[in-house]
């Protein structure tokens, strides 16, 4: 909740781009600290507040990358581009979670399994930052 109302104050402020990258670089870096969580008694509340957390960012992320998407589109073309935006997420969660999930289960150690997908959820989001930050820079007059 405090995601979304305070993304788009964030947004207008730095820019729908930097909040993009920094959502995802937020996100990613919060699921790699998860990899140091270990079987002690404190774990489910760090876990916790780490996933919380990369919630937030992910949120971010997600309103920042909506507004990237459909700005400059013409009016009449927003819902269509809208409609693009929601069904690439879709598309991505219905083939993501079962493949992740998969990935988490097919060995016998299933801490070991879920510490290999969160490092391949981390990497695949801080390279998409990366991605992001050095592919939508702000044009220079050319």
């Amino acid at each position: 909740v405090a995601a979304g109302i305070f993304a788009p104050k964030v947004i207008s402020r730095f820019g729908a781009r930097r909040t993009l990258v920094v959502s995802l670089l937020g996100q990613g870096l919060f699921i790699a600290a998860l990899l140091g969580i270990d079987e002690g008694s404190w774990s489910v509340w760090l876990a916790t507040a780490g996933v919380s957390v990369a919630s937030m960012f992910h949120l971010g992320a997600i309103i920042s990358y909506g507004v990237t998407v459909t700005s400059g589109v013409p009016d009449e073309e927003q819902g269509l581009a809208t409609g693009l935006v929601t069904s690439t997420q879709q598309v991505g969660i219905t083939i993501g979670i079962p493949l992740l999930g998969v990935l988490a289960t097919t060995g016998t150690d299933l801490l070991a399994g879920t510490r290999t997908v969160l490092l391949i959820d981390a990497a695949v989001v801080l390279a998409a930052a990366a991605l992001i930050a050095v592919g939508l820079r702000t044009r220079r007059n050319a």
